[in-house]
């Protein structure tokens, strides 16, 4: 009898070396309170609006959501998850990113909790634009900023104070 067998040696290492590296980024992405997110093709080459994505396993870390609660196209979840004062800034800069020539984007957002609360989330973006057959790509990431944004909202006000105390002390 004959037997053949192929050495699949190499191949299982660099398998094995795929899976160590997409466990570092998804605990970097956990540290840094974030995750990513494409455009479904399908959906980029519609409105704006009628954009969805595909997300990262930590979504719910981040949104506090899972896939199947913000898995709706983006004007729908601008009106339902997003606050009302932030919403005419967000559908304004996300329609000009989709229609403009700005390849990157960035804007920071307060995303609404279950218990009402809010997280600040900050989206930043990119876009590609095949230039043969217009079709678009948009990847981009969302992180959590509510930790930052309370420390910074501290700070000023500790600045404020200090600034007051200097001048009360000068008179």
């Amino acid at each position: 009898a004959l037997s053949v067998g192929t050495d699949v040696t190499e191949e299982r290492e660099q398998q094995d070396a795929i899976a160590r590296n997409n466990a570092i980024m998804d605990r970097a992405q956990s540290i840094a309170h974030m995750c990513y997110w494409p455009a479904r093709p399908e959906s980029a080459s519609t409105a704006w609006g009628d954009c969805t994505f595909s997300y990262s396993d930590n979504l719910e870390h981040v949104f506090g959501y899972s896939l199947a609660e913000i898995d709706i196209p983006l004007a729908q979840f601008i009106q339902r998850f997003v606050h009302p004062d932030d919403q005419a800034d967000m559908i304004g800069a996300y329609r000009q990113f989709y229609q403009g020539e700005d390849q990157r984007f960035a804007i920071t957002f307060r995303l609404k909790q279950r218990d009402g609360g809010y997280r600040y989330i900050r989206d930043f973006a990119e876009k590609r634009v095949d230039v043969g057959n217009g079709a678009m790509e948009l990847v981009g990431m969302s992180q959590d900023v509510t930790q930052q944004t309370a420390a910074d909202a501290m700070l000023r006000e500790s600045e404020i104070k200090l600034r007051r105390a200097h001048r009360l002390a000068k008179l």
